[in-house]
C-alpha cells in the first residue's frame, strides 16, 4: 500500500497530497479532487450530489473517487484547514483531546488533524455506508449482466 494518496490538503503552495513523500501542485483543492473524479468519469459535484443523496445531508460529504480513493473531509471544503483523508489508507484514529485526532495510515505514518474523534468516526460510517451501497448495486449490476448476455446467448441459439 506504500505509494497511495494518504490524504490532501491546501498549502501555501496550492495543494499538498501525502503518499511516500508530500507533493505539492499548484492547484486548488476542490479542482484537483475534481480531476481526480474527471479521470474517473466523473465530477466532484457529482460525485458529491450522489454522496448526499445515499447519506441525506447536504454537507461535508465524502467523495468516492475509484476503488483506491474515497476521500472524507475533516471539516468543509470552504475552511482552509480542511483536509481529505482517503478512508483505503486509514489503519486508524485516536483521539488525543475533544478537538484533535490523531490519523494513522497503513504505512504507519500519522498526522493530527483539529477535529474530534467523534466526527471522525461519523465521517468513517458515511464513507462505508457510500461503499456498502455501491458494493451492493456493483454486485446488483454483475448479476443483470450475466442474465442479459445469458439470455442473449440463448436467444442467438448460441448454446
Amino acid at each position: 500500500m506504500g505509494d497511495k494518496m494518504k490524504y490532501i490538503k491546501r498549502s501555501s503552495q496550492g495543494t499538498m497530497f501525502s503518499r511516500k513523500n508530500k507533493v505539492y501542485i499548484p492547484k486548488g483543492l476542490k479542482q484537483y479532487i475534481n480531476e481526480l473524479c474527471i479521470s474517473n468519469l466523473s465530477t466532484f459535484q457529482g460525485r458529491e450530489k450522489a454522496a448526499g443523496i445515499l447519506l441525506s445531508r447536504k454537507s461535508i460529504l465524502p467523495i468516492y473517487v475509484n476503488k483506491d480513493i474515497c476521500l472524507f473531509p475533516t471539516e468543509s471544503i470552504r475552511n482552509y484547514d480542511c483536509i481529505y483523508i482517503n478512508y483505503n489508507e486509514l489503519l486508524s484514529f485516536k483521539g488525543l483531546s475533544s478537538n484533535e485526532t490523531k490519523i494513522i495510515f497503513y504505512d504507519l505514518s500519522e498526522i493530527s488533524v483539529n477535529i474530534s474523534y467523534e466526527k471522525i468516526k461519523k465521517q468513517v460510517v458515511r464513507v462505508q455506508t457510500i461503499l456498502a451501497k455501491k458494493n451492493t448495486m456493483w454486485k446488483h449490476e454483475r448479476k443483470c449482466f450475466h442474465y442479459i448476455v445469458i439470455i442473449g446467448i440463448y436467444s442467438l441459439n448460441l448454446v
